[in-house]
């Protein structure tokens, strides 16, 4: 007998909860890593727990143990290992979770300590590019460890851009995209000052003009290049919606992109590929927010003449009381 709040299933439960609670804040707000950290730590609970919980039971003391095979006593409440300890058994149990993955795992886990334990927010402003793709990748491998996948713990649209995330990220790519950066940059400094001056002046016409004729309104930004450190145009793909928000008399809704291209119309560079994009320091994803007209939103039909009647008024009231509105009469 296995007590069910050290259960593999009880633990699998609650860290999908976490994912869920991740994915419905915006991608730019601090509650998405925060959500997703939590998700992380019962994920690897889990996977020990899935060999058996007393992996996970604190041993200093032997009723954690007892506790871990069902005979726990309710006048000691049981302790589980830290997340520290969790990690550093995956890397020794886990094929394929290698000791880069293990390190990420802990860095992501202290970030969240701190977060909870300190004064300093330090999820504020934390882009997706720093730890998205490596989170993904390191869960994926647990996951497959349990006879799972990304489908089976985060839905299946999240996990589509998540695979698309890892199998675009190479370590070897990043000499390769650096030196390209190095290249463009070279380039750009070697100009004129006047020339270098003239493409900075123009940049902005080209990108609204690019902008316009791929039809990129909501789904792209504007960055600093990584290469000549003037404004960019980062592209992206639309994967998913947050929960709407009132404000005042319109909704806002934040629409979450995966970055697939960088085009710089200052030094010409050109990085593809979210994989590339990462390396860059452009990866992850990103949130674009808009206001939308409720009535829109809701796909509300509205006629202002029956809006009126309902409100009491006849035909009569209405020419009297409205004598310039405009009854659709040319």
């Amino acid at each position: 007998m296995i007590n069910s709040d050290w259960s593999y299933d009880s633990l699998f439960a609650k860290g999908q909860v976490y994912m869920e609670r991740a994915f419905l804040a915006d991608r730019n707000s601090s509650l998405f890593p925060f959500w997703a950290s939590l998700g992380l730590e019962l994920i690897g609970r889990a996977t020990l727990s899935k060999i058996h919980p007393a992996l996970i039971s604190d041993p200093r003391e032997g009723h954690n143990i007892l506790h871990a095979f069902g005979y726990g006593s309710s006048k000691e409440p049981p302790k589980t290992i830290g997340a520290k300890t969790i990690f550093l058994r995956l890397q020794i149990i886990v094929p394929g979770f290698t000791q880069i993955d293990e390190k990420f795992c802990q860095s992501f886990i202290n970030m969240r300590n701190e977060e909870l334990h300190t004064g300093t927010p330090i999820f504020e402003g934390y882009p997706t590019n720093s730890w998205l793709t490596r989170f993904y990748k390191a869960i994926k491998i647990l996951l497959q460890f349990q006879g799972k996948t990304l489908d089976d713990f985060i839905g299946k649209k999240e996990a589509e851009i998540a695979e698309e995330m890892i199998s675009e990220f190479k370590e070897e790519l990043t000499a390769k995209v650096n030196e390209k950066i190095k290249k463009y940059r070279d380039v750009f400094n070697d100009l004129d000052k006047k020339d270098q001056e003239l493409k900075i002046a123009s940049s902005p016409k080209l990108v609204s003009e690019f902008v316009l004729s791929e039809k990129l309104y909501g789904n792209s930004k504007k960055v600093k290049c990584p290469s000549c450190n003037n404004d960019a145009l980062l592209i992206g793909k639309f994967i998913s919606q947050s929960e709407p928000k009132v404000n005042f008399d319109v909704i806002t809704v934040s629409n979450n992109i995966l970055p697939v291209e960088l085009r710089c119309f200052c030094c010409g560079i050109k990085i593809s590929g979210n994989g590339e994009l990462s390396i860059a320091n452009l990866g992850g994803q990103f949130a674009i927010e808009s206001d939308v007209d409720p009535v829109d939103y809701y796909g509300i039909e509205y006629d202002p003449i029956d809006e009126l009647k309902s409100r009491g008024y006849s035909f009569d009231d209405l020419v009297s009381d409205f004598p310039d509105f405009d009854y659709g009469n040319d």
